[in-house]
Order: C-alpha cells, then sequence, then structure tokens
C-alpha cells in the first residue's frame, strides 16, 4: 500500500505495539515473535530442577518436560513467563535438591505428579521418549 515512496505503513508500529512488544521481549528474555522462539528454542538449557531429580539430561522425564516448554509452555505469554520465572529459581532449586535427600525424594513425587497432569491436558506421553533415551 505505501510501497509507492518507499516505505511501508504499519499500524502496529504507528500505535506503538511494535515496540511495546519488543520492550517486553527484551525484559522477559523470550522472543514473542514464532520465529523468534524457534531460533532461541535450540539455545535453551535443559530443565535444572527434572535433571538434579531424575539424574540426567537424556532421562525420559527430561526429555518429557523438554518437550513441554518447548511444544506447549512457549506458544502463551503466561507459558513464556513461566519458563523466564523457572530459569531465575531452577538454578537454585536444583542446587538445594542436589544437596538434601528428602528434597530430592519430595521434589521427584512433585515432577510425577505434574507428568501425569501434563499426559492428562496436553497430546505429550512419557512413553514416546523411552526410546529416545541415551
Amino acid at each position: 500500500m505505501g510501497r509507492k515512496f518507499g516505505f511501508s505503513f504499519s499500524w502496529k508500529r504507528a500505535l506503538g505495539v511494535s515496540s511495546a512488544k519488543r520492550r517486553i521481549s527484551r525484559k522477559i528474555g523470550i522472543p514473542l515473535t514464532k520465529s523468534g522462539r524457534r531460533k532461541k528454542v535450540g539455545r535453551m538449557a535443559g530443565c535444572f530442577v527434572a535433571t538434579a531429580v531424575y539424574g540426567g539430561e537424556n532421562s525420559i522425564e527430561v526429555l518429557f518436560f523438554r518437550a513441554f516448554r518447548d511444544e506447549v509452555l512457549v506458544k502463551s505469554y503466561l507459558g513464556r513467563f513461566l519458563i523466564m520465572l523457572y530459569y531465575k529459581v531452577g538454578p537454585f532449586a536444583a542446587w538445594f535438591i542436589g544437596r538434601m535427600p528428602v528434597a530430592k525424594c519430595l521434589a521427584r513425587g512433585l515432577l510425577n505428579r505434574v507428568a501425569g497432569l501434563i499426559e492428562q491436558h496436553t497430546y505429550l506421553r512419557r512413553e514416546a521418549f523411552q526410546y529416545r533415551e541415551h
């Protein structure tokens, strides 16, 4: 439409929506665009707490929780906020769980329940990851 004069007009840009989204994205550290999320998901770290509880980056449960993050949570604003919050708190929680056997046992029980809820409410299943281990 406005390409005739060498520029294009955007209502989102004119109203400040684009810059607001950019500021939010910078603040939470997670891209708001689909292409940006795809690029970042490849660089995101593993699941700190699940790795501390289940004992390895390639355990079935860690792969399951990582898939939940990458395929479900990252698609919504609330999910991206939860991911950002987890990356702030997760390293400390994993450190604590690694040093307290009781905390590890409690966290395993909690994560098993969370995994069950994820299986109930999404298409993800832990069995799908049993052959990807190693």
